[in-house]
C-alpha cells in the first residue's frame, strides 16, 4: 500500500511562491520519522531471529537438563562418584546457562513490546488532532476566499453605483450654431442665445459635480482591485493545495490507527502463539495418560494472519502460507508441540525434581 503523492507548492497569481501551510508541515515531519521507522523494523528483524535462536537453545538445554537428572538417577552414589560430579557439573551449567536464556528471551519480549509500542509515532502516520487543524485550516482558507470574494464584490457594486450617477455628456454644438446663424439672419434674438448659453453652462456644470462627486469613490474601489484579486489567487491556490492533501491526510490518519491497533494485536498474537504451542505439549502428555487430552479434535485450527503494516515486519511465516504468521493445523506447528512436551517434562523435572 503506497501513500498518494505529495502535491508541489501552489505559485501565487503574483509569481511568488505560497508559504508551505502548517499541515504540510506536519507531513513533512512526520516523512522525517520515517529513518527512526526503519531502524526499528530492523531491529524487531534481528529480535524475531534472536528469540528464534533462544527458543531453540531453550529446548537444547531443556534436554540436557532431563538427561542429566536421568543420568544422575541412574548412578548409584558409591560406584559412580566422579562421574555423579561430572554429571552434576553439567546438569549446574545448563541450568545456569537456562536462567540466562530465559532472562534473555524476556528483555528480548520487552524490547520488541517497547520498540512496537514507539513504532507507530516514528511512520508517516498523523494524529487526529493533525487532521483537525487540516481540517480547521480548510475551512479558515474556504472563509478566506469568501472574504475576498465578497470585498471584490462589494467595490465592484461601488463602481457600477458611482458609475450610475455620472450624467452622460450632452452635445448641443449644432443646435448652438444653429442659433447663431439665426441670430445672424435676424431670425432670433440674443436674448435667445444667452438662454441656450447658460443652459448649456448648467448642463456641463451638473456633469462635473456628478464626476467630481464619484470619482473618488471609483478611483479608491479601482485602486483596491488588483490587490485584492491577486490576495483571492493566493488564497484559492493555498486552499486548493490544502484540500489537494486531504486525501494523503486522511490515508496517514487512518494508518496510524491501524497502526496503534496492530501493536496490541501482535503483542497478544505472539503471546497466544506461545500459550496454544504450549498447551498443545501438554496436551500430548495428557493424552498419553488418559487417552482423549485437553483439546476437542472437532475445533478448527487456529489462524493468526499478519497485516501489511510495519508491526508485522518480520512476522510472515514463509514455511506455512503467505499472509500468515501462524496456523496450528501445519506441520511446522505439530513440530513446535511435539518440543514443547518434551521441554514441559524437563522443566517439571528441572522445577520440580518429579522423575516419574
Amino acid at each position: 500500500m503506497k501513500p498518494p503523492k505529495e502535491n508541489p507548492a501552489p505559485a501565487a497569481s503574483d509569481g511568488n511562491i505560497v508559504e508551505p501551510s502548517p499541515s504540510a508541515e506536519v507531513l513533512s515531519r512526520t516523512d522525517a520519522m520515517l529513518k527512526r521507522k526503519g531502524e526499528i523494523e530492523l531491529r524487531l528483524n534481528e529480535i524475531t531471529t534472536e528469540i528464534s535462536n533462544v527458543f531453540v537453545e531453550q529446548g537444547r538445554l531443556n534436554s540436557i537438563i532431563m538427561k542429566s537428572n536421568n543420568a544422575l538417577g541412574g548412578m548409584r552414589a558409591d560406584r559412580y562418584t566422579a562421574q555423579r560430579e561430572m554429571t552434576s557439573g553439567d546438569l549446574q551449567q545448563a541450568r545456569r546457562n537456562l536462567e540466562k536464556a530465559n532472562a534473555k528471551g524476556e528483555a528480548l519480549k520487552n524490547e520488541r513490546m517497547a520498540l512496537m509500542a514507539e513504532l507507530p509515532d516514528c511512520t508517516f502516520s498523523i494524529s487526529a488532532e493533525d487532521a483537525l487543524e487540516h481540517q480547521r485550516q480548510i475551512e479558515q482558507a474556504e472563509t478566506e476566499v469568501k472574504n475576498l470574494q465578497s470585498a471584490i464584490r462589494e467595490r465592484n457594486q461601488v463602481i457600477a453605483e458611482a458609475n450610475a450617477t455620472l450624467l452622460p455628456p450632452i452635445d448641443r454644438g449644432h443646435e448652438y450654431q444653429d442659433l447663431v446663424a439665426d441670430v445672424a439672419l435676424g431670425r432670433a434674438t440674443d436674448a435667445e442665445l444667452k438662454t441656450l448659453r447658460d443652459k448649456i453652462a448648467g448642463e456641463q456644470k451638473e456633469i462635473q459635480e456628478a464626476s467630481k462627486k464619484a470619482a473618488p469613490l471609483i478611483e479608491k474601489a479601482q485602486a483596491a482591485l488588483p490587490g485584492l484579486e491577486r490576495k483571492l489567487a493566493s488564497a484559492r491556490s493555498e486552499l486548493q493545495a490544502l484540500k489537494a492533501k486531504s486525501e494523503e491526510v486522511l490515508y496517514r490518519l487512518y494508518v496510524g490507527e491501524a497502526e496503534r491497533a496492530a501493536v496490541q494485536f501482535v503483542n497478544h498474537a505472539l503471546r497466544l502463539k506461545e500459550l496454544y504451542i504450549r498447551l498443545g505439549g501438554l496436551n500430548l502428555i495428557i493424552a498419553g495418560h488418559d487417552g482423549v487430552g485437553i483439546m476437542d479434535g472437532g475445533t478448527r485450527p487456529l489462524c493468526i494472519p499478519v497485516f501489511r503494516l510495519p508491526q508485522f515486519e518480520g512476522l510472515e511465516n514463509p514455511l506455512i502460507s503467505r499472509g500468515t504468521f501462524f496456523y496450528a493445523a501445519t506441520d511446522v506447528v505439530l513440530d513446535q508441540i511435539a518440543e514443547a512436551a518434551e521441554d514441559e517434562k524437563s522443566r517439571v523435572a528441572s522445577l520440580f525434581g518429579i522423575h516419574l
